[in-house]
């Protein structure tokens, strides 16, 4: 057994004998892990749908093994909507779930008998009546998203004083008015976000009850966080606390979806990568590694907010209790290429040794280019 230390190396349950031997870099999916992420979702959210945001990772191990736990997915485009059918998903598992969506692709998803469109404006709307006659429809709902990690909502998101006569314009269109959504934004960083969101939009339901007017569904969107260098857990119990209590608060309780991407798939995801070269210079210790923020781990780069995935030393480097503070940079001649920085690991940490990222099973890979030439790692999967 290999050694690591650091974190869990809960992703590796069943690894050992694929991070032996194999030349890096390469991304690790644990399927084991995947179903448990995918069942602690069913456990603090009993009432509520699950739709995988095929964003995340659109892999087709990852799609498989949700679509037999019974998933829904929540796809963005024409091309995940055709992933999906292609691997047998039938159209009635399948959301159309962005805002904004082009005619041709809403048109071929409608073909195909995909139900359920997302829109956050007249101009959508009237779209979706021409490009899908009669379907499902649910209006996104601009809430307060500053306090994530990754904002959205300045480019998505209806007002919420705005939300009910939209619905009625659907109905007009002959739309068939399904309910509302919103998003907290990408990696929440408090457990209340969801509960607020449902303040938020609370006058939308009353506003159409008193009309006699119910709607079918809430869509609380994404945004559920895991655990990174940067952002301690959140328990997705406590999370579930907060919506509960919030819903108690609505005229009556509508049927619930959630679109976790990040929150199913990034614990099942990690990364093997090789030190290059440790090179010593004023401001510390920078271990080159052979892969890096453009064919791997683009999050890390720094733009709305870095994230530090979680990383240890592997083999037996990791035992040497010595440690020191490195800065981690990837293979390009891009000045950007920084993974992290006050990484503390084995002092004596040296080219050729390995480390492992954990968490990165989403906006990692699918994210990735082969930007100065450097392949994008391949993936290897454990757990089946």
């Amino acid at each position: 057994m290999m050694a690591r230390t650091g974190s869990s190396g809960h992703a590796l349950a069943h690894a050992d004998e694929v991070l032996a031997e194999l030349p890096s870099p390469y991304f690790v999916v644990d399927l084991a892990t995947l179903r448990a992420s995918y069942a602690a979702f069913q456990t603090a959210l009993p009432n509520a749908a699950v739709f995988y945001a095929l964003k995340a990772n659109p892999q087709e191990d990852i799609l498989n093994v949700l679509a037999e736990m019974g998933a829904g997915f929540e796809a963005a485009s024409w091309p995940e909507i055709e992933l999906c059918l292609s691997l047998g998903i039938d159209a009635s598992r399948v959301m159309y779930g962005t805002a904004v969506k082009a005619r041709s692709h809403v048109e071929l998803a409608a073909r195909a008998g995909i139900d359920h469109f997302a829109a956050d404006s007249a101009e959508e709307l009237q779209m979706l009546a021409v490009a899908a006659p009669g379907a499902r429809v649910f209006i996104r709902v601009h809430v307060d998203d500053g306090r994530s990690v990754f904002q959205m909502n300045s480019k998505f998101g209806a007002p919420v004083e705005a939300t009910a006569a939209l619905l009625r314009r659907a109905a007009s269109l002959g739309l068939r008015p399904w309910g509302v959504s919103f998003n907290v934004g990408s990696q929440a960083t408090l457990a209340t976000e969801w509960a607020v969101g449902i303040a938020a939009i609370a006058p939308v339901f009353a506003e159409l009850e008193a009309e006699g007017i119910r709607l079918d569904v809430l869509n609380l969107g994404g945004g559920f966080p895991v655990p990174y260098r940067n952002h301690p857990e959140i328990p997705l119990s406590k999370i579930a606390s907060h919506i509960n209590e919030a819903l108690s608060f609505l005229p009556y309780q509508p049927n619930l979806v959630v679109e976790p991407g990040r929150g199913l798939a990034a614990a099942a995801g990690s990364l093997v990568a090789t030190v290059q070269s440790r090179i010593e210079r004023r401001d510390g210790s920078w271990l080159f590694l052979d892969c890096g923020v453009y064919n791997a781990l683009y999050e890390a780069l720094l733009h709305q907010g870095r994230t530090e995935y979680p990383v240890m030393a592997l083999g037996s480097r990791a035992l040497d209790c010595t440690t020191a503070k490195f800065i981690l940079a990837g293979p390009t001649g891009d000045g950007l290429d920084v993974i992290a920085r006050d990484v503390v690991m084995p002092a004596d940490l040296a080219a050729g040794d390995r480390l492992l990222f954990e968490n990165v099973g989403a906006y990692t890979r699918c994210m990735a280019s082969t930007f100065n030439g450097f392949p994008v790692p391949p993936v290897r999967i454990v757990g089946v």
